[in-house]
């Protein structure tokens, strides 16, 4: 359903559009887990008072019985989630003529910027760290909304990482711009990531490969709980 309603948007999805059905699945989401809390033993149990309490038939079909709806409850929480944040990243343009990555303003927006920051390990906010959040979204709502390829976020801490190394930096000059952003990326976080051989590039680009490692991993453990949405 999510990816249709996509679809049918083409190129005019806003966050705004995906909010009604974010609202459907969040009350659904709760009704499951008050009906779990239960503990029933018995599914026919189980079935009653989920139907008595949830009263929006067009969402609870009379087949739906909350322990088989949990599954698929909880890949739609996954694939909302990501297109939220998806579709809440946008490029700007300064008086400059330069892009940059920002935040739209929705009911989301603090809660995003808050992991955004995070995701700065300490840094002041700069375009390349908000780069690599969007590459690392965006690589993520494509693999779980588009291409269907993952279905839990285990599955999402495997994929990324051919992302994280698309990410770095191919060119001996683009590396040593990167580390004279900020002073603090001359030394690595993990020694485990520092290469035993090799030249001061190949040193330079394990060391930008660590931070978006964590930039990644820190969006995936927040994205564990679907960003708090639920």
């Amino acid at each position: 359903m999510l990816k249709t309603l996509i679809n049918n948007q083409v190129n005019q999805v806003t966050v705004n559009d995906l909010i009604p059905e974010y609202l459907r699945v969040k009350e659904l989401d709760q009704c499951l887990s008050d009906v779990e809390a239960l503990g029933f033993s018995s599914q026919i149990l189980e079935y009653h008072f989920f139907h008595q309490l949830h009263g929006d038939k067009e969402v609870v079909k009379p087949y739906m019985i909350p322990s088989v709806l949990r599954p698929e409850l909880d890949q739609l929480k996954l694939e909302l989630s990501i297109s939220i944040f998806y579709y809440s990243l946008e490029f700007k343009e300064r008086s400059d003529k330069s892009d940059y990555v920002a935040l739209r303003d929705n009911m989301f927006k603090n809660k995003f910027q808050s992991l955004v920051m995070d995701c700065h390990n300490d840094e002041m906010p700069n375009d390349w760290r908000w780069s690599m959040v969007d590459d690392i979204v965006t690589h993520l709502y494509y693999e779980i909304v588009e291409h269907n390829n993952i279905d839990c976020v285990d599955d999402a801490r495997d994929s990324i990482r051919d992302q994280v190394d698309s990410s770095t930096d191919i060119y001996n000059t683009d590396l040593l711009k990167w580390l004279q952003g900020d002073l603090r990326r001359e030394s690595f976080l993990d020694d485990g990531f520092k290469p035993e051989n090799g030249d001061i590039y190949n040193i330079i680009r394990a060391r930008q490969y660590e931070e978006i490692d964590f930039i990644a991993h820190t969006i995936l453990n927040s994205f564990d709980n679907y960003f708090d949405m639920f």
